[in-house]
């Protein structure tokens, strides 16, 4: 963060493209002690977990109970504090960096884009980490600012970070590209309003998908299992609608959007097992 500010204080002849990773709020969750005196446990409000958190899942994607889970649950609060300690942190790197492009030559014609790679469950579904295709570990944080674009709006479509790069592309004024999968998010930042029927598309491992509109969220796995939920009343995903025959429409207009093809990983990349 520091480097970044450095950069944005100085002028540049050139176009420049600046990418800067924040590691927080990703593990191990160690920042200075100010940042979890801002978040006590005690203060902490979340819901409670349900009785059985993986009631209405199919069998093939419940996830095996954490071995120390009674302890995890004890802590839950201890761990949400040191997330969210993480997550201040991280803010504060991010205003760093605004700092030093505030204070420097090129905030009237810089772009900045502040997203994350993925959310955390704390116990939901049983899972205690990211990787799962539900809310808590998909949704992240996505802020468009830039020239030409109004301040203080915001948008509650679901959109995807396969977007940002045609979204780029046009706000640099650069011709567009063929063959992408995302779209440039374009007629959202100049109207948060406007009508938007393309649903977030979520891949966790082959063949395994989610697909997010306004209003449900679908997931499909490789093996066919499925899940919907629908957030207008189930914001916590505690209620898979996916087997309920009135549900058959739904999914219907949702699988229209999953990939018409999926390519295994190559089993000779880093970490890759293909097809798994």
């Amino acid at each position: 963060a520091g480097w970044a500010a450095e950069f944005l204080t100085k002028p540049h002849e050139e176009p420049f493209f600046l990418a800067c990773g924040i590691v927080k709020p990703h593990t191990p969750w160690y920042v200075p002690q100010e940042y979890f005196d801002l978040f006590p446990p005690g203060s902490i409000t979340v819901p409670d977990l349900a009785a059985d958190e993986s009631a209405g899942l199919p069998e093939s994607v419940r996830e095996k109970t954490h071995k120390t889970e009674a302890e995890l649950i004890q802590r839950r609060k201890e761990l949400i504090s040191a997330y969210l300690a993480s997550s201040r942190y991280a803010d504060d790197c991010v205003g760093r960096i605004l700092k030093g492009l505030t204070d420097g030559p090129n905030r009237e014609h810089t772009i900045v884009v502040i997203c994350g790679d993925n959310g955390y469950e704390f116990g939901e579904k049983h899972n205690w980490s990211k990787g799962s295709l539900r809310e808590g570990s998909a949704h992240v944080p996505l802020i468009i600012s830039g020239p030409g674009i109004a301040a203080q709006q915001t948008c509650a479509h679901p959109v995807s970070l396969l977007d940002l790069y045609p979204t780029l592309v046009e706000l640099a004024g650069l011709p567009a590209k063929a063959g992408l999968d995302g779209v440039s998010l374009m007629p959202l930042l100049n109207n948060p309003a406007a009508a938007w029927d393309r649903p977030a598309l979520t891949t966790a491992g082959f063949k395994n998908h989610a697909l997010r509109n306004d209003r449900w969220r679908y997931i499909r796995y490789a093996d066919g299992a499925e899940e919907l939920y629908d957030h207008t009343t189930d914001p916590l995903e505690r209620s898979n609608l996916a087997t309920k025959p009135e549900s058959a429409k739904i999914k219907a207009d949702l699988q229209q959007w999953l990939p018409k093809h999926d390519e295994p990983r190559n089993p000779d990349s880093t970490g890759g097992k293909g097809e798994d």
